[in-house]
């Protein structure tokens, strides 16, 4: 089944981290879905709303209508910004609120490809987790680091057998005390 909303926020980021809550700016919109394609998956995307939030740095790049929180959501069409050049950073999107968009959608191992008119936006497919990802402080397990966590493991294991020797010749001098 066909979802019949959908909201689509893209985020940008200073570094490729994609550190949580350290984005530069977000946009995103808010749309009604219908497929138009039975077989192929081409959908209309009839954009309701849209909306955005800044980082506290870029932030102290625009002028807006009323004052913002950073890294808090507002609708675009209640707010107007403009930058240091008087452009507003997010006229396309806003003009795009109220029409409808036709795209088609191809899914690949490594992108998905969004087709719209007059061009072609091929989004890389680096996980099936993406930047929503909790943070871990372990590493992957990555090529390199795989045999560094084997390597960890196996001193581990030594230790551990190590220790387990020492206490069971400890018993066995503690019963020969007894014996005696």
């Amino acid at each position: 089944m066909d979802p019949q909303l959908a909201t689509i926020t893209t985020y940008t980021y200073n570094d490729n981290m994609c550190m949580p809550n350290e984005f530069h700016h977000l946009v995103g919109i808010n749309a009604a879905v219908k497929r138009t394609n039975s077989v192929t998956r081409e959908y209309d995307f009839h954009i309701r709303g849209a909306f955005f939030a800044v980082s506290e740095e870029y932030l102290k790049h625009l002028n807006c209508s009323s004052k913002l929180t950073p890294k808090r959501s507002y609708p675009m069409k209640a707010y107007h910004c403009v930058d240091e050049t008087g452009e507003n950073p997010f006229a396309d999107i806003e003009r795009d609120i109220g029409r409808t968009v036709h795209y088609t959608l191809e899914f690949f191992d490594d992108a998905i490809h969004i087709h719209y008119p007059g061009a072609v936006m091929a989004i890389p497919r680096l996980s099936s987790e993406g930047c929503d990802k909790e943070l871990s402080l372990l590493p992957s397990l990555t090529e390199k680091s795989y045999l560094a966590w084997i390597l960890i493991g196996g001193v581990v294991v030594v230790i551990a057998a190590a220790l387990l020797i020492i206490r069971k010749r400890r018993m066995a001098s503690e019963d020969e005390v007894v014996l005696v």
